[in-house]
């Protein structure tokens, strides 16, 4: 999905850049000035000013607006220019009037310089770092500085977490024994500390929110609906409610 957007001035509400982008594009501006790139001074001096004195007046981030979305990039990229056209070049921060002769950003690497280059880059990399211990216990060059830490907005922390959630990868990952093991001993480990044993015993019985019991009864309900339950099945059943019912009484009582 592409998306056309604009970057706003937080300090008077103006639109100082309209851009064409997908995925996390839009929060490339602001994330290259924090790591001060130099990349992104040659590119667009201008912006880069604009961005870096948002910054030092203590503002964590600029303000995002996105006016268009779609599958067709060429719709997008029309939009761009109209949006341009709209507030007027002088006004903005933008190089040109925008369109497809514009520098195509938010691609990946295999998109824009083919799979075979970016497998070479790749091997490139992985052979010139292996085996390099030159860094080893130096600390980072920017240790103790201010105006490098990259400190993302909601928005940016949520897009970046549902999207390793949802992740292919993420999910192959998930149905390996072999994660699932140690994700098993690690808790296992965790509850045999007498702290972190009582936090769980506290919480547990909590009173959840109307959705996450929805949720959960719904997922119980499918899961036993036709199942037959034995004399034995249906006694555990009312003990364990029993027992539900007078933990809920007592965690009452001590709030």
């Amino acid at each position: 999905m592409y998306y056309v957007y604009e970057l706003i001035d937080p300090r008077n509400s103006k639109v100082f850049y309209v851009g064409k982008g997908k995925n996390k594009r839009m929060y490339w501006h602001i994330n290259s000035v924090k790591r001060n790139s130099n990349e992104s001074k040659k590119i667009n001096l201008s912006k880069f000013n604009i961005i870096n004195n948002i910054l030092l007046e203590g503002y964590k981030d600029v303000n995002y607006k996105i006016i268009f979305k779609s599958e067709n990039e060429e719709l997008c990229f029309k939009k761009e220019m109209d949006q341009i056209k709209f507030y007027g070049l002088s006004n903005l921060t933008n190089i040109t009037p925008g369109g497809v002769g514009n520098r195509i950003s938010g691609i990946s690497w295999e998109e824009r310089h083919g799979k075979e280059y970016s497998l070479k880059r790749k091997l490139s990399l992985s052979k010139r770092m292996k085996g390099n211990t030159i860094t080893k216990g130096v600390s980072p060059w920017n240790k103790g500085k201010t105006g490098y830490t990259i400190n993302r907005s909601d928005e940016a922390k949520k897009n970046s977490a549902d999207g390793i959630r949802n992740s292919k990868k993420h999910k192959d990952v998930m149905k390996s024994e072999i994660v699932r093991k140690k994700i098993s001993d690690g808790t296992k480990k965790a509850m045999d500390n007498k702290e972190i044993r009582e936090k769980c015993a506290y919480w547990k019985g909590k009173k959840q929110s109307k959705e996450m019991v929805e949720k959960r009864n719904k997922k119980v309900s499918l899961a036993l609906k036709g199942v037959p339950k034995s004399d034995e099945h249906k006694r555990k059943l009312k003990e364990a409610w029993k027992k539900r019912k007078e933990r809920n009484n007592l965690v009452r009582k001590i709030i």
